[in-house]
């Protein structure tokens, strides 16, 4: 399903407050300029999704379910590089478990989306705890229950130290939840 301008750019705008928001929660948490910037934004299939994931490399990658207004998953994936970087710059010296900090990150930046997302909408929406995963194995036991042509696709250039690291953060969506969505952003098909 093809989506036109209207509806991608008001997934852009959700996507655009959310960021802003989340990079002044990771500056204050770090006291340093951060700067998160979407790169690129679309509704994609499953399968384009994880071809789009795995050419980023294979490496970190996060799920929260959502529950509430909306039902699905939020997905998040990093290199794995650049998942040393982001740990090294939010833990400094201190013995903090690599994982343990960018589920940190990945509640950071979920949850600011999806405030963004929730105010814009007058919705309610639960992230559970984050989930470690292979990329590609919990997408599996999920995709029974979730709209498998319609899977929001956002690429973030996050900027720290004048270093950037790129991650992946998709918003999937089981089938009402998305025609919702479509419907309280007054775009529906």
């Amino acid at each position: 399903m093809n989506y036109n301008t209207l509806e991608i750019d008001a997934f852009k705008e959700i996507g655009n407050i959310g960021s802003g928001n989340a990079a002044t929660s990771l500056s204050t948490l770090l006291d340093t300029m951060v700067d998160l910037e979407i790169t690129e934004i679309n509704v994609v299939s499953i399968q384009d999704c994880q071809s789009m994931v795995t050419t980023e490399g294979q490496g970190f990658s996060v799920i929260h379910e959502l529950h509430g207004d909306l039902n699905g998953i939020f997905w998040f994936v990093m290199r794995e590089e650049d998942k040393q970087f982001l740990a090294e710059c939010i833990a400094g010296d201190l013995n903090i478990a690599t994982e343990l900090v960018l589920e940190e990150v990945t509640n950071i930046l979920g949850g600011n989306y999806l405030k963004a997302l929730c105010d814009m909408l007058s919705l309610k929406i639960d992230l559970n705890p984050p989930i470690l995963s292979e990329i590609t194995s919990y997408l599996g036991s999920y995709e029974n229950r979730i709209n498998q042509e319609q899977i929001l696709y956002i690429k973030n250039k996050l900027t720290i130290n004048q270093q950037s690291v790129y991650c992946c953060i998709n918003l999937i969506l089981e089938p009402d939840s998305f025609q919702f969505t479509l419907q309280k952003l007054g775009v529906s098909h």
